[in-house]
């Protein structure tokens, strides 16, 4: 059976999620970008073990020093699936680029995908980071 983990990014207008997910079993590695009705199919179809994916703050309420975190993801996926919150940074192009890079020895992201994709290279970097560490 494939052991899925998956990373999710939502563009700021959540209309657009990138989507980026490996099998660690097998070292199968995907990316897509697409609107939510897409994303659920495909979260669905793979059954990712985890989903990475970036923390929002919540309104400070009273008595409440800090913000509460919660994930940036629809409902549909925060409540059927397990989902990990880690460094929104982790998400950022640049540390996606260069670890990307490391990873897979390359020195051009345009084999995949870029700059088109560049969006779901964000959502990949963070998931090798996080497999990384």
């Amino acid at each position: 059976k494939n052991n899925y983990i998956a990373s999710i990014l939502i563009d700021e207008n959540k209309k657009e999620f990138a989507l980026a997910y490996t099998d660690i079993t097998t070292g199968e590695f995907k990316i897509t970008q697409s609107d939510i009705g897409n994303l659920i199919r495909e979260i669905s179809r793979i059954e990712p073990a985890e989903i990475l994916c970036k923390a929002k703050k919540q309104e400070i309420k009273a008595f409440q020093i800090v913000p509460e975190l919660l994930p940036d993801l629809p409902k549909e996926i925060k409540e059927n699936f397990n989902c990990t919150m880690i460094e929104n940074s982790d998400f950022d192009f640049n540390n996606a680029q260069n670890i990307i890079k490391s990873i897979f020895n390359v020195e051009s992201l345009e084999g995949f995908g870029y700059p088109q994709y560049k969006f779901a290279l964000s959502a990949a970097g963070a998931l090798l980071n996080y497999i990384k560490k």
